[in-house]
């Protein structure tokens, strides 16, 4: 999966201090103020495949959650910088290329694929990127693709924008993600109605982790891991994507 996004960032500050042998751990969850987020941040609320999993990791361990939207070059910049201290987010090996303050969870949380969304389905006999060169594609504001030019697709605002699109016929199909578009069938059922979506062929799935800065305390990185892996075990994770209509691809 070759997709690079803004507007899936969560991003955690973690403070911890002791007081006559008590501990105490306080963390901001910071999640994109775009509304193109959900399901994973829904800005201020706390809500959301990641606020919902940081907050299971983090159930009965005395670690209090704070739910802060903010905007996602905001967050991009903190994390690639490292001007953040004690952050913990989430995103695929690809996303942060540039950056040597991440640490990524022993566990990935999921599987993600590249998909086209479409009203008729294109005449190429697989779905394969050179094969979307000559059709009118759009993709969300926000989201970035290497393989494509960007000078020639069309950049709409919300997903309920190029549902419509598609059905008054003004792109052929527009570039999405796999869980997630599953949310949006369910959120928008009239206007999704009769629309599809198929996988590009010759991109890979990409496995999503939470990640953490490098100098978050062991004992925080630890608990996550160690969480994360039993979560999964158990169905909790699984639990908290069908909460919002998303198949868990582990």
């Amino acid at each position: 999966m070759k997709l690079h996004t803004l507007v899936f960032l969560a991003l955690v500050s973690s403070s911890v201090t002791f007081a006559a042998g008590a501990e105490t751990n306080e963390v901001s969850v910071l999640i994109s103020s775009n509304d193109v987020s959900e399901p994973f941040g829904f800005g201020g609320q706390s809500k959301g495949v990641i606020a919902d999993t940081y907050k299971a990791i983090f159930k009965d361990t005395g670690v209090n959650t704070l739910i802060v939207p903010m905007p996602d070059q905001r967050i991009k910049n903190h994390i690639i910088k490292g001007t953040y201290k004690n952050w913990l987010s989430w995103g695929g090996m690809s996303w942060f290329r540039n950056s040597k303050n991440i640490y990524y969870s022993k566990q990935h949380l999921f599987v993600s694929n590249d998909i086209i969304v479409f009203n008729a389905k294109p005449t190429a006999n697989k779905i394969t990127t050179n094969a979307l060169n000559d059709l009118r594609l759009g993709k969300i504001s926000g989201f970035y693709y290497r393989w494509i030019n960007q000078n020639t697709i069309t950049n709409i605002a919300t997903v309920e924008s190029a549902f419509s699109a598609l059905h008054r016929d003004r792109i052929d199909c527009f570039l999405f993600a796999y869980p997630r578009i599953e949310y949006y069938f369910a959120k928008y059922p009239n206007i999704a109605r009769g629309l599809k979506y198929d996988y590009i062929t010759n991109l890979n799935e990409e496995k999503i982790f939470l990640i953490f800065d490098q100098k978050l305390p062991l004992k925080i990185k630890s608990l996550i891991d160690t969480q994360l892996v039993k979560l999964i075990s158990d169905g909790t994770i699984a639990s908290i994507f069908n909460k919002y209509h998303l198949p868990y691809t582990q």
